[in-house]
This record gives C-alpha cells, sequence and structure tokens, in this order.
C-alpha cells in the first residue's frame, strides 16, 4: 500500500474506528505515516478535551497544529538542480558533433536543424523556469531582489 493510500484510508474512518490491517500493516513499516497518524491523534485528543462552546477564537490554534503536523517539504538540493542543468546545457550544445545528428542532417538536411533546437531550447527554458519557480525565495534573499522592492 503506498503511503497516499494509507492515508486517506485513515482520513476516511471515524473517529474512534479501529485501524484496518492493511493501514496497520503499512504504518508498521512506515516511519513517516506513523508520525502523521500519531500526530492527527494528539490532534484529536487535544480537539476532544476542549470545551464544547468556547468564546475564543481557535482559528490560529487549529492553524498552528495543521503547520506543526503538515510534513516537511522535500526539496532537491540546489547543487544537484545545477547539475542536471549544466547537463542539459552541455548536450544541447553538443548535439551537433554527435555521429547521430549528422546522419540526421544528412537524411533530411538542414530543415531539421531550426525544429530540434526550437524543442531544446524550450526543454532549457522550461527546466530554467522550474528552478526559478522552486527557489524564488532563496534567490530573492540571496540577490537581495525583493528588498529593492519592498523598500
Amino acid at each position: 500500500m503506498t503511503c497516499e493510500k494509507c492515508m486517506d484510508r485513515y482520513l476516511s474512518l471515524d473517529n474512534g474506528e479501529a485501524l484496518p490491517r492493511g493501514i496497520r500493516a503499512h504504518v508498521a513499516g512506515c516511519n513517516r505515516c506513523m508520525t502523521e497518524i500519531r500526530g492527527f491523534e494528539a490532534l484529536r485528543e487535544e480537539m476532544t478535551s476542549l470545551p464544547p462552546e468556547s468564546d475564543r477564537d481557535l482559528a490560529d490554534e487549529v492553524m498552528m497544529n495543521i503547520r506543526r503536523l503538515s510534513p516537511d517539504r522535500q526539496t532537491v538540493s540546489t547543487g544537484r538542480w545545477l547539475a542536471v542543468g549544466i547537463t542539459l546545457l552541455l548536450s544541447v550544445a553538443l548535439v551537433p558533433l554527435g555521429r547521430s545528428y549528422l546522419w540526421v542532417r544528412q537524411t533530411w538536411g538542414m530543415s531539421f536543424d531550426l525544429p530540434l533546437f526550437l524543442v531544446l531550447g524550450i526543454v532549457f527554458v522550461l527546466y530554467c523556469t522550474v528552478f526559478i519557480a522552486v527557489h524564488v525565495d532563496e534567490l530573492s534573499h540571496r540577490f537581495k531582489i525583493l528588498d529593492a522592492f519592498l523598500k
């Protein structure tokens, strides 16, 4: 059973309902799911211990607990991103030097060059766009881009 399926099944259970065998088996071998389920159980205990009618606003406390229980986002290191980007750029630059490219050029002529390099360029631009979108906070902090706009 996948982690996603396990959590979907767990979240579909009624409060206090015993964990099915499939979920127990998965949780026995998966620390991430076990931690999440324990966190949900602790949150449920906290929520049931609150008085039914409270004058205080619980939104901030609930959101703090949700943030505390949400799993950390797994990211790929910046070094790996850059290594893949450099490899992609080098492969685009070295395509004209390969034997396969020479064969394609001899077979179809130079009319194949423009579409090939357009596609390779688009792939590289998309990769750079995703890199910037994923690392926008780190990049803006490092180069102080947003600081200039916020002043």
